[in-house]
């Protein structure tokens, strides 16, 4: 039987506001550093604001038990980081994920993968019909919910 092979984990920006939940990534030390070491500073779009805007973490796991835990194949880490819009302190997003074995794994976040795809999709409803942003619409929350064809289908 074929091992099927993973995407790899790229960037914070990329892992915590473009995965759907649920898709599992490889995973290096590096990538873990990045999300609970080091300083942390990405783009994304705020849902709140309704634009672009810069986020910083205001908390993150424990490092030294998540270094630790990357090292250790028999272990299963959960784990919550927190971003704040650097305009308004009270925006918060916050991100649920699991590391296992060199893999990572977006569990959850609020708002929802969904909430924010459609917020920022709304740029371009006055580029397509009724129809087409319907059907746009419908794409995103097939994305959001990890049902990659159904997205694919009703996004050509």
């Amino acid at each position: 039987m074929a091992t099927k092979s993973l995407p790899v984990y790229t960037t914070p920006e990329a892992f915590l506001f473009s995965t759907p939940p649920y898709d599992v990534l490889k995973v290096t030390e590096t990538n873990v550093a990045e999300l609970v070491v080091k300083s942390l500073r990405l783009d994304g779009y705020c849902p709140y604001c309704q634009q672009p805007r810069t986020f910083s973490r205001s908390s993150a796991p424990q490092s030294s038990h998540w270094l630790a835990g990357y090292e250790n194949d028999e272990s299963h880490l959960y784990g919550e980081l927190r971003l704040t819009c650097t305009r308004h302190d009270h925006h918060t997003l916050r991100f649920h994920f699991y590391l296992n074995k060199g893999t990572i794994q977006k569990t959850g976040q609020f708002p929802s993968f969904a909430s924010i795809a459609f917020d920022e999709s709304k740029k371009y409803n006055k580029l397509l019909s009724k129809g087409d942003a319907e059907e746009f619409h419908r794409a995103i929350g097939l994305a959001a919910h990890n049902v990659g064809i159904g997205s694919f289908v009703y996004g050509t």
